[in-house]
């Protein structure tokens, strides 16, 4: 998410040098760094040509352009955008479920989310799951919850990942996220001094040497929020996408309720 060649325009990140930025592989080859920031804010336009090993030999244009209202909307393009909202905003109002009252505690919203994890991957071996808390996106309101506001909490579309974990990676993990993580119904911990501590899996003390298999998304599982311990830990993606078990999880547990239970202690 960086920009690369923008102007300094008010609210805008300074960019982050050239478009393209060059740098080398690993054996030495030219190569150049196109970003175009986020959000369609920057259209980035160029052309290169490589030999015929495949290598760079030249940037002949490389322009990023600042996408404002100095360029027209086409209106093919327009209509077919049009088009394709009608189906987008009748799936977003579906009902998926009730909530009984506003949950504005993210960390509330997140054991539904942990909870979710939890329940797509138990019959792939997981036993227990945790969210981030950077993750949870929205707050739920009371009354009917729409496909829109299960999007709005969970709108990163990542995948589901099964990590083996020992006990003292598990609670290498839980430092690392700082006492932060949220983790789903049936794991407790302590946090104490900075550090976890008494870190309960199904009512069970946990086994430092034992392996766990524990749910979480494939951004946590790469190591994201400074979670290095998970970079290198056996894992397996599942392919199955965050938002997709949430919407079913509150379908299956609707009429959903704030939370009133203490996952971690302090």
């Amino acid at each position: 998410h960086t920009p690369l060649g923008t102007p300094a325009l008010d609210g805008w990140r300074p960019s982050g040098g050239p478009f393209p930025t060059l740098t080398k592989d690993a054996d030495g080859n030219s190569v150049p760094i196109f970003q175009a920031w986020e959000w369609g804010k920057v259209m980035g336009k160029f052309r290169i040509k490589f030999d015929a090993k495949g290598k760079l030999t030249k940037v002949e244009e490389a322009i990023p352009m600042v996408v404002d209202t100095t360029i027209p909307e086409d209106p093919d393009i327009a209509s077919m955008v049009d088009a394709f909202r009608k189906p987008l905003e009748a799936l977003m109002n579906t009902q998926i479920g009730m909530s009984t009252a506003a949950i504005t505690d993210r960390v509330k919203v997140g054991y539904i989310v942990a909870d979710s994890y939890l329940d797509m991957t138990a019959k792939l071996g997981a036993v227990a799951a945790l969210m981030n808390p950077g993750g949870v996106r929205s707050n739920m309101e009371e009354g009917k919850i729409s496909y829109a506001a299960a999007n709005a909490v969970c709108p990163f579309r990542n995948t589901i990942t099964i990590v083996e974990v020992t006990g003292d990676e598990l609670v290498k993990v839980l430092n690392e996220g700082k006492g932060g993580l949220i983790p789903s119904a049936n794991m407790r911990y302590k946090v104490a001094g900075g550090s976890a501590r008494d870190v309960m899996i199904d009512g069970m003390p946990i086994d430092m040497t034992k392996t766990y298999k524990i749910a979480l998304n494939n951004f946590m599982a790469g190591g994201g929020d400074g979670l290095v311990t998970l970079k290198t830990v056996k894992k397996i993606d599942t392919g199955l996408i965050d938002i997709d078990g949430f919407v079913d999880f509150i379908k299956k547990s609707s009429p959903i309720s704030p939370s009133t239970e203490i996952r971690v202690s302090r």
